[in-house]
């Protein structure tokens, strides 16, 4: 709880302060749909779980959180260098780039299927998720939710962040910070999957090499891409 309040609170300011600068209001309204969708998907799941009562506090509150994670996060990524929504001067078009996202999601999510089986296994409370009544539904509302709201929160909002930090720190070589970002994003994807830090820090570095040079949105739709592949495909299910 507390490092979202402090993730939120830093948001708050980069938000506040972009908005001063460039006044992009494209920002704001990626950053309200993905609170929004963000948010309905949360309070479902939540829901359908049986964690909590999914009321509209948690629609809410969940919501506010990826909205400023996101807004803040494209300005952050739009201070550095780095792509917001497609590749910088595109290049590639974004047709490519986003056949090239999807093709990425696919080769993730068998790679999570190979590493299921032959490396580790996933945690118990995944394969119980196989005991809902609606289990397709569950995972593809999951799916696009994480798609939408860890992509922001890794790509957006952590990568250019620690990027921006690093070159305050060390300006030269300019690509230094774009590494160290890159890598630390990728290392905090990882973490929490404890059951394979390894698996999850690859796909993390590799979504984040990904990202520098498509945009967000081709991430997203491989992201959600790999999702689904993973948990409709998940072993012991079919």
């Amino acid at each position: 709880m507390i490092l979202w309040l402090l993730v939120a609170g830093l948001s708050v300011f980069v938000v506040l302060k972009g908005w001063r600068e460039t006044r992009r209001f494209d920002f704001v309204v990626a950053g309200a749909l993905i609170g929004l969708t963000g948010g309905i998907g949360n309070a479902y799941m939540f829901r359908e779980l049986g964690y909590m009562e999914a009321g509209i506090d948690r629609l809410i509150f969940s919501g506010i959180q990826y909205a400023l994670i996101t807004i803040a996060g494209l300005y952050l990524a739009d201070k550095i260098g780095l792509p917001t929504f497609w590749p910088k001067e595109g290049v590639p078009p974004r047709w490519a780039a986003a056949l090239i996202g999807i093709a990425i999601g696919l080769a993730v999510g068998a790679f999570n299927l190979w590493g299921i089986r032959f490396i580790s296994e996933f945690p118990d409370h995944v394969y119980a998720l196989q005991e809902v009544t609606n289990y397709k539904w569950l995972v593809t509302v999951m799916s696009v939710q994480a798609g939408l709201t860890e992509e922001a929160l890794f790509r957006l909002f952590l990568f250019p962040g620690i990027a921006l930090a690093v070159r305050e720190i060390a300006p030269r070589p300019k690509w230094l910070a774009l590494v160290a970002g890159g890598l630390g994003s990728g290392i905090l994807f990882g973490l929490p999957a404890a059951h394979n830090l390894g698996m999850g820090v690859v796909v993390g570095g590799l979504f984040a090499a990904a990202y520098s040079y498509l945009g967000i949105l081709p991430l997203i739709m491989g992201h959600i891409v790999a999702d689904l592949l993973t948990f409709y495909l998940l072993p012991g299910y079919w």
